[in-house]
């Protein structure tokens, strides 16, 4: 009789066994699903998830390599995600608005690899809609948030001829007269158009990086065009 009892308390605490190993099994299964699910690529580019919605924001058309980027003083670099919307080098636009997608930090045609020490990326942008400047920037200062900006020639300050730019902050009061190029020599822009350019990525670093004092590098100018070394 004693026997027989300790062969069921036996035969009991096999099936416990089992059971609790079979648990362990299944959720070891669901958690190496639910793991190679979470490691999944995740979509990005235009295809990806919604990001930062942008309601209005100044921006400028740039080429390179056949491509069109723009430069949006609320997100920096970006590049669109719409084919039919015509952009030409040199617009300016007073209001774009659209939502930036989530991106891949492995974009390589960008100036993200343009330069080892850029530390951030042309995002993709879905853009909802945008109205053209007309009016010309020289001399004729905008306003977005805290930053004006205005197109200065560089002749008026003593510089070869050319185009440059200022840029206040109301926020702190700092002031950068930039008449020529942050290049060795007396460089100045060529076009009005690359002035506004150039202002616009200061800005744009101004503003995403919070600060006044922000570095433009000689391979990012070659990037926009507007200088060749």
């Amino acid at each position: 009789m004693l026997i027989l009892i300790e062969q069921t308390i036996f035969a009991m605490k096999i099936k416990s066994f089992l059971e609790i190993a079979t648990c362990l099994t299944i959720e070891l299964l669901l958690f190496n699903f639910y793991s190679c699910k979470e490691n999944e690529t995740l979509p990005c580019g235009c295809s990806g998830i919604d990001g930062k919605a942008i309601e209005e924001t100044y921006g400028t058309v740039f080429m390179h390599e056949e491509k069109p980027y723009l430069i949006t003083l609320e997100s920096g670099y970006i590049t669109s995600c719409d084919t039919t919307k015509f952009l030409i080098s040199g617009q300016v636009f007073e209001k774009v608005v659209g939502k930036v997608k989530s991106t891949c930090t492995t974009i390589i045609d960008t100036a993200y690899a343009y330069h080892e020490h850029f530390d951030y990326k042309a995002s993709y942008f879905e853009i909802y809609s945008f109205k053209e400047l007309t009016s010309p920037l020289l001399y004729s200062p905008i306003t977005w948030k805290q930053f004006t900006i205005e197109i200065i020639k560089s002749e008026d300050f003593g510089y070869p001829k050319g185009f440059g730019f200022k840029i206040t902050n109301s926020n702190n009061g700092f002031n950068l007269v930039q008449p020529i190029l942050p290049v060795a020599g007396f460089v100045p822009c060529k076009t009005e158009q690359d002035a506004v350019l150039v202002a616009f990525l200061y800005v744009s670093k101004m503003y995403l990086q919070s600060a006044s004092l922000v570095s433009v590098y000689e391979t990012e100018l070659e990037f926009l065009g507007v200088y060749t070394p």
